[in-house]
């Protein structure tokens, strides 16, 4: 708090846009002479989309495990073994398609010279770029690793299956706080699943969601988009 404190100390805006409790909170604290002006978190899709798809679909949330552009940047490293962890993947994905009689999408980031590649890491499954938030709204369940698009899975009110592989580094797994520390079921690596927990996540009751959509995404009293908050202050 003390060092947050210290970063924004020469700071003074006259407005401050936030989004859910928390956000409204710390931007009274950090800025007690601003007008806070709390939104719908402007990284979810609120209005319903139109179907990408018209079959019953799961959806699988990609994360760069191998080219990642931050890992770069930052020098460090994501996954020891990318071959294991795309094998590990796969037989997970060929057990809950089994399981479940669905078929699993692959959604990535909007990265259009990439798709032929992920065809081939994903044995050819369905990969669908830039439209992970619109796939998420109409998937029966979600599964991910610790994607911000799992805040869209918990506006959309959406299971989420969230999962763990041995090749991924402490680094990579270190974001992932955040959803450990709220989501109810519990990570589980990605070879020890069995179609019991994923029976046991989605009888599950996501009523629970509700605070984590309060505080972080959008204020219970928020009721109108964020074009329209904004423009009440233009």
């Amino acid at each position: 708090l003390f060092r947050r404190k210290l970063r924004y100390k020469n700071l003074f805006p006259n407005y401050v846009i936030t989004s859910g409790n928390i956000g409204v909170e710390d931007s009274k604290k950090f800025f007690p002479n601003a007008n806070v002006v709390s939104i719908p978190s402007i990284k979810i899709k609120w209005k319903k989309s139109l179907r990408e798809i018209n079959n019953n679909y799961v959806c699988f949330i990609d994360e760069n495990i191998n080219y990642s552009p931050d890992s770069k940047l930052l020098k460090q490293t994501f996954c020891n073994n990318v071959d294991d962890y795309y094998k590990n993947i796969n037989l997970l994905l060929d057990k809950i398609e089994d399981w479940f009689s669905i078929q699993i999408v692959i959604c990535t980031k909007n990265e259009n010279n990439n798709i032929e590649k992920k065809n081939n890491f994903y044995e050819n499954r369905t990969v669908i770029s830039g439209k992970t938030l619109e796939l998420i709204q109409h998937s029966n369940f979600i599964i991910g690793h610790g994607s911000l698009a799992i805040d869209q899975a918990i506006a959309s009110k959406k299971h989420v299956l969230i999962i763990n592989d041995k090749n991924l580094t402490n680094f990579k797994r270190r974001p992932w706080a955040r959803y450990d520390y709220f989501l109810k079921n519990k990570r589980i690596n990605s070879d020890e699943i069995i179609k019991r927990d994923i029976d046991n996540l989605l009888s599950s009751d996501l009523e629970y969601y509700d605070k984590y959509i309060e505080d972080y995404l959008k204020q219970r009293d928020v009721t109108e988009n964020f074009a329209k908050i904004i423009s009440n202050f233009i």
